[in-house]
């Protein structure tokens, strides 16, 4: 059963993502962007749903590569 608990986690490291990654900044303002011409362009709600989609997979993506990226700056203190 998931608990409050885990989406006070999950909350807090979409803050950490947001505030600390470049990336995810321009990925917010674009969506924000899509988002906004989907209502002046008057897309369907099924086309609305894709666009929709589009974001999530998009900052999905995003997150993950944070993710990936930290984890390996902990293995290797080389620069990349």
């Amino acid at each position: 059963m998931v608990s409050l608990a885990s989406f006070k986690y999950a909350f807090r490291g979409l803050k950490e993502v947001i505030s600390s990654e470049r990336n995810a900044k321009i990925h917010i303002f674009f969506a924000l962007v899509a988002i906004i011409a989907s209502i002046l362009l008057k897309v369907s709600v099924l086309e609305f749903l894709f666009v929709f989609s589009s974001i999530v997979l998009v900052f999905f993506a995003e997150i993950v590569n944070t993710a990936v990226e930290k984890t390996l700056d902990l293995i290797s203190q080389e620069n990349n």
